[in-house]
């Protein structure tokens, strides 16, 4: 988060040098977009600085496929416009068909609808361009947990740990996919080795979603009231708290907190409610088919 921040002080002061850079609209653009997931704070906090400066960009320079793509992003993840989102990301790709940024905001897309095959074709021809891209080879890896794949999940998490060790969330990544495989000790281990190397909410969610699958009850419940308590002092994602409830077996209240992200407008819904195995227990009940409805999914979405 603290690399984010400072990186956003750059662009901006680049912007006062040169307010018709369009590269550095984009960049703050791209930075504000993140920060949520970085457990920064609420995405509504970040998204009217995000897409007032991917508009900027654009208004400066409709060619940037930079601009395209990170417009296309923000429409996704928190516009939930599908057709828009889909529109600029495909005109990126259309501009810069040798960027695996391109690539990779598409396929981003592609994987919220459900069209799980193409995205990570599409993954894959962004990590030909870039194949040592630390996010890339983990990204691969989550799109093939959400599409039940959980052998090759654990592959490529195996793989981008070869590549670096210590970039911790590939580390929790592996632990959710150890854990749908049974392997509940590895997985423990995975998520713990993650939370050793980075401090966040989400990890700790994890590691309390995997201790209930193993059926740690208590371990589980002591994860959550962790949660709660942090979320006393400081921002814990409405979706992470769904997460540790539907481990704990409160599906009201697991139910209460995924309506509370949809009001945060978090991106993470784009891919929870339609893939994300570890919802499967909440999935049947009516409030839950109501939420998938009002983010704007097809009826049928799984």
């Amino acid at each position: 988060m603290a690399a984010l921040e400072k990186a956003i002080e750059h662009f901006e002061q680049a912007v006062h040098v040169d307010p018709r850079y369009a590269p550095a609209h984009v960049g703050i653009a791209d930075s504000y977009s993140l920060l949520h997931f970085y457990d920064a704070g609420p995405p509504m906090q970040f998204y009217y600085r995000a897409k007032s400066a991917a508009t900027k960009a654009l208004e400066i320079d409709d060619g940037l496929a930079e601009a395209h793509a990170s417009l296309g992003n923000i429409l996704l993840l928190y516009d939930w416009d599908w057709p828009a989102a889909e529109r600029e990301l495909k005109r990126a790709v259309e501009l810069a068909p040798n960027s695996s940024e391109a690539h990779h905001a598409y396929s981003t897309y592609l994987s919220a609808v459900g069209r799980s095959t193409e995205a990570i074709q599409e993954l894959e021809l962004a990590l030909a361009l870039d194949p040592v891209s630390l996010p890339l080879n983990a990204g691969l890896g989550v799109m093939f947990y959400f599409a039940r794949q959980y052998g090759n999940a654990i592959q490529q998490h195996l793989k981008t740990i070869d590549l670096d060790a210590s970039f911790a969330p590939v580390h929790a990544f592996l632990g959710w996919a150890y854990a749908h495989l049974g392997l509940h000790e590895h997985a423990i281990a995975a998520c713990q080795r993650a939370m050793s190397l980075a401090d966040a909410p989400w990890m700790l969610a994890s590691l309390g979603f995997i201790h209930a699958m193993a059926g740690h009850r208590l371990a589980a419940e002591e994860v959550l009231d962790q949660l709660k308590e942090r979320a006393t002092r400081g921002y814990v994602s409405a979706y992470d708290l769904a997460l540790a409830y539907a481990a704990a077996g409160n599906r009201a209240q697991a139910l209460a907190d995924l309506d509370a992200a949809y009001r945060e407008r978090s991106g993470l819904l784009i891919w929870g409610l339609r893939d994300d195995p570890r919802l499967d227990d909440i999935r049947g009940e009516p409030a839950f088919g109501e939420l998938v409805r009002r983010v704007g999914f097809a009826p049928g979405a799984r």
